[in-house]
């Protein structure tokens, strides 16, 4: 679910890889869901993600739903917001960063709310 000001919208064939007993959510679909910015600076092997810009890019394959992988890499990747880095361990898969839902919330300053009881994730956009 994505609660905005101007409502309540359900979100479906969001990437999600379940590992661990964690969920993983591939970075730049959390980025053009909740509309901020993320681009990787190749010669500093950080990626940058600018919460007052809308993402830009390429959208996501929204093709893998809670899906148990085999073949994973782990990361550690430092991310890049207001002038503050921070380490985030996730995976790499099939190209991709996919992070944990919580830990993108905290950097990119949005709200993340587990519902267990309808197993859903609820996300708030922070205003503008």
């Amino acid at each position: 679910m994505l609660e905005t000001v101007e409502g309540t919208e359900e979100v479906n064939n969001l990437s999600v890889y379940s590992i661990n007993d964690k969920n993983y959510f591939k970075l730049r679909a959390v980025a053009m869901l909740m509309d901020f910015n993320v681009f990787l600076n190749e010669n500093e092997r950080q990626i940058y993600l600018v919460a007052t810009k809308p993402c830009e890019g390429e959208g996501s394959d929204h093709d893998i739903l809670l899906k148990e992988v085999e073949y994973v890499t782990n990361i550690n990747q430092v991310i890049v917001a207001d002038n503050s880095n921070t380490l985030l361990s996730g995976y790499n898969i099939r190209g991709c960063h996919y992070f944990a839902i919580r830990d993108i919330a905290k950097i990119a300053q949005f709200e993340c709310i587990g519902d267990m009881v309808n197993n859903t994730v609820i996300l708030k956009k922070r205003s503008r």
